[in-house]
């Protein structure tokens, strides 16, 4: 095997971001001629993601429950103080924060994205279906924060022992996100 093949087969390997040569029977090494950068990769990112429509569709929905609704830019701490809930604002506001960094940290993955469309829209329907009546008729709030509760154990069931598993502080954080982003209200 000659130099210039062994030259032509390391550089092949350079393209995935080690630029070496041979020059004279010895090997350079460059790092400022890497051929991938790291911005490079985060641009190949964007692009399979803008050209691949079922990641778009994810985005999508997603993207339903990330941005508040239009009709309601109240915050979560009005929306708690409004309904009388003032005594979980500071805990509300915490726990959604820590739901939206998870939900960051796994921004660019489709399967995590498609996985968080789905609990978050089981966490609203299943609030919708049992906590939203009593809220509705006036309920006393113990019945309300029993219901609430129902809710939250029914979603960490559904999570438990899977990728997705999350606690019940945690769950309360979706649902405090969904609150927040103006999902689900807390008084009618």
């Amino acid at each position: 095997m000659t130099l210039d093949k062994i030259e032509t087969q390391i550089n092949v390997e350079a393209k995935k971001g080690l630029a070496v040569g041979i020059n004279n029977g010895v090997i350079n090494y460059d790092p400022q001629k890497t051929v991938s950068s790291f911005k490079e990769k985060l641009m190949n990112i964007k692009n399979e993601s803008l050209n691949d429509s079922s990641f778009k569709d994810y985005i999508d929905a997603l993207n339903h429950y990330i941005m508040p609704a239009k009709y309601s830019p109240r915050d979560l701490r009005t929306k708690l103080t409004n309904a009388g809930r003032n005594f979980e604002v500071e805990e509300a506001i915490e726990l959604k924060a820590s739901f939206t960094k998870k939900l960051v940290k796994n921004n660019f993955s489709e399967s995590a994205q498609d996985c968080y469309v789905h609990i978050l829209t089981e966490l609203k329907t299943k609030y919708d279906e049992k906590v939203r009546p009593l809220l509705l008729k006036k309920a006393p709030l113990e019945e309300i924060e029993t219901m609430v509760a129902e809710v939250v154990t029914f979603m960490y069931d559904e999570l438990r022992e899977t990728v997705f598993e999350q606690n019940k502080q945690e769950i309360k954080g979706m649902l405090y996100f969904l609150t927040g982003n103006c999902h689900i209200e807390w008084s009618y």
